[in-house]
């Protein structure tokens, strides 16, 4: 999927609503995003299409990334490292289909089978009981 970043000496408070403006007029495809940086200001602008959103990447989550992968390189002077490795976090979000840093959680399984597995052991118990009881020629009652 396509990422375009786009470099910008300073971008607006509203850097998200201008990445999404360059995402709408540029016609992206809904598997594409847009990522703004300011170089001066340090502020990002992130916008992502349909299919980022649809895999678990929220604006949220682009924000976490932000903060993780791209503000410790952009305040060390290093920005297109930065760049480099928020763009790595979003398509690795992507694949995982989760924060990246994040373990998935784990499944525990439970013992025993499922309770419809015991309904033929049930049934075939319940027929051989009385048919045994019955083909007794041991009984006696006095």
């Amino acid at each position: 999927p396509d990422l375009d970043v786009v470099l910008l000496r300073t971008l607006p408070a509203d850097a998200d609503g201008m990445a999404k403006l360059r995402f709408e007029q540029n016609h992206l495809e809904p598997e594409a995003g847009v990522i703004m940086v300011g170089t001066e200001t340090g502020n990002v602008g992130i916008y992502l299409g349909h299919d980022y959103t649809s895999r678990g990447v929220s604006p949220a989550l682009a924000r976490t990334l932000i903060q993780r992968a791209y503000a410790p390189e952009a305040k060390a002077g290093n920005i297109s490292d930065g760049i480099l490795a928020l763009v790595r976090e979003l398509k690795l979000a992507r694949t995982l289909g989760r924060d990246p840093d994040v373990a998935p959680p784990t499944h525990l399984e439970k013992p025993g089978l499922p309770w419809w597995w015991y309904i033929p052991l049930v049934l075939a118990v319940a027929l051989v009981v009385p048919i045994s009881f019955l083909g007794n020629k041991h009984w006696s009652f006095r």
